[in-house]
């Protein structure tokens, strides 16, 4: 039986082939609680919560859609592993600011911005909670991870 490595082993494995020194985000029960009052709203009809990274990547990279160059469908995988990087598994969701995103995609704000519209458009990924921003104080956007339901 060939079984999908758990998240958290995914994780550490990632993180110990990391080159780039990725940052993993400390959640806590308040956090959890915050984002779990406002996750059913922000998740669609026929849509879930992701439950493993592999299989969400795996989703970006085979989603269809002719109109990008072939190098558009990397640099989305490499938001992609950035925002799994970030993700607190028990929510399946990501509080990564597009600062973050940038640096650690190694990639244009430009071409972040057009990545994560990409997302959204394929409901691949939701806003939970809008950020924030006052005086010096900046929150990020709290984006859910997103995949089909299944059909029985």
């Amino acid at each position: 039986m060939n079984r999908l490595p758990s998240a958290a082993a995914l994780h550490a494995r990632r993180v110990a082939a990391e080159t780039r020194g990725s940052v993993r985000i400390a959640t806590t029960a308040a956090h959890r609680r915050r984002v779990a009052a406002d996750l059913g709203a922000a998740v669609p009809d026929g849509y879930r919560p992701a439950i493993h990274p592999l299989v969400w990547v795996a989703t970006v990279k085979d989603t269809a859609d002719f109109d990008y160059r072939p190098d558009a469908v990397t640099r989305r995988t490499d938001i992609a592993w950035v925002l799994v990087d970030h993700t607190d598994w028990a929510t399946a969701t990501t509080c990564c600011s597009w600062p973050r995103l940038t640096a650690h995609a190694h990639l244009s704000r430009g071409t972040v911005a057009r990545a994560m519209a990409w997302l959204r458009a394929h409901h691949l990924i939701a806003v939970v909670t809008s950020g924030t921003r006052s005086g010096r104080a900046h929150q990020s956007n709290v984006y859910v991870l997103l995949e089909r339901q299944p059909r029985f």
